[in-house]
């Protein structure tokens, strides 16, 4: 597991399971969790703690998209607050 710093495009693209999580302050940021072509192993996105905004005005946005699942981790809070937009598929 690595901690990769802030793009300046604002998009993360791995091709394995990503865990996020921490705060955001004025960044906008896509990360994308995908293997191509399919292979039939689609990577995960899980999160153990709050993934936050500093700022709710529109400056932060965070956006993850799953190619497999979007799950909260094994060993988690008991609530967790996500500020981000979800996408993951209905297979």
């Amino acid at each position: 597991m690595q901690n990769y710093p802030n793009p300046t495009n604002g998009l993360i693209f791995v091709e394995d399971n990503a865990w996020v999580d921490g705060q955001i302050n004025g960044a906008r940021m896509t990360l994308v969790a995908a293997k191509y072509p399919d292979t039939g192993t689609r990577p995960d996105i899980i999160v153990n703690s709050d993934l936050k905004y500093t700022n709710y005005d529109g400056t932060d946005v965070v956006a993850l998209i799953a190619q497999g699942d979007f799950t909260t981790g094994l060993v988690s809070q008991d609530t967790i607050r996500i500020d981000a937009a979800i996408i993951g598929p209905k297979w």
